[in-house]
C-alpha cells in the first residue's frame, strides 16, 4: 500500500511540475495581414518654426518641423528583426501634397521611433503649422504597401518576425 501511495504522489508531482513551465513563444511572419494585429503606429508633427528668405521679387519663406513616427506593441511580444518603413501626407498651406517618407527599426521588445527634420519652401506666403494627414478613402496604395486602419499612415514595407508570448 506505501509503494501504491508513493507512486501516486509521484505520478502528481510530476503531472503538477509539467503545468508549471513556460510555454513555447509562437513565432509569426509580419505581414501586411497581419501587422496591425500586434503594432500600432502613429505620426505627428512637432516644432515647427518659419524663415523668410529675401529675393530679388520678394520672399520665399521656408518652413521646418519634425517628423515623429512611434510604434508599440498591442501584445505581449519579442521581435526578430522587425523593420518598417512607411509614408505620411500633410495639410497646411504649402504643406499639402507633400510627403514624407521614413524607417524605424523596432527594438526587441516591440517598440520603435524615429525622428525626421521635415521641410517646404512656399514662394509668397509663410507656411502653416502642418499636421498629418489623411489619405482619400479610394486611395489604392501599390502592391505590397497598405494603409493602417487610421488611413493617416502609409506602410510600404515590413521585414522580420515577432514571437508571441500566449497566456
Amino acid at each position: 500500500m506505501k509503494k501504491v501511495f508513493f507512486i501516486l504522489t509521484v505520478i502528481c508531482a510530476v503531472l503538477s511540475l509539467t503545468g508549471c513551465g513556460e510555454k513555447e513563444p509562437i513565432k509569426v511572419e509580419l505581414t501586411k495581414d497581419n501587422f496591425e494585429d500586434y503594432f500600432s503606429v502613429s505620426a505627428q508633427v512637432s516644432d515647427f518654426t518659419t524663415e523668410e528668405k529675401k529675393t530679388i521679387i520678394g520672399s520665399d519663406y521656408i518652413g521646418y518641423a519634425n517628423l515623429k513616427v512611434n510604434v508599440s506593441p498591442k501584445k505581449e511580444i519579442t521581435t526578430e528583426d522587425v523593420v518598417i518603413s512607411g509614408q505620411v501626407t500633410y495639410t497646411g498651406l504649402c504643406w499639402a501634397s507633400n510627403y514624407d517618407s521614413f524607417e524605424v527599426t523596432i527594438n526587441k521588445d516591440g517598440e520603435g521611433e524615429t525622428i525626421k527634420s521635415i521641410t517646404t519652401t512656399c514662394p509668397t506666403w509663410r507656411p502653416e503649422n502642418p499636421e498629418i494627414s489623411r489619405y482619400f478613402d479610394n486611395f489604392e496604395p501599390k502592391a505590397g504597401a497598405f494603409l493602417m486602419s487610421d488611413k493617416k499612415i502609409l506602410i510600404l514595407s515590413i521585414s522580420g518576425s515577432i514571437n508571441e508570448i500566449e497566456d
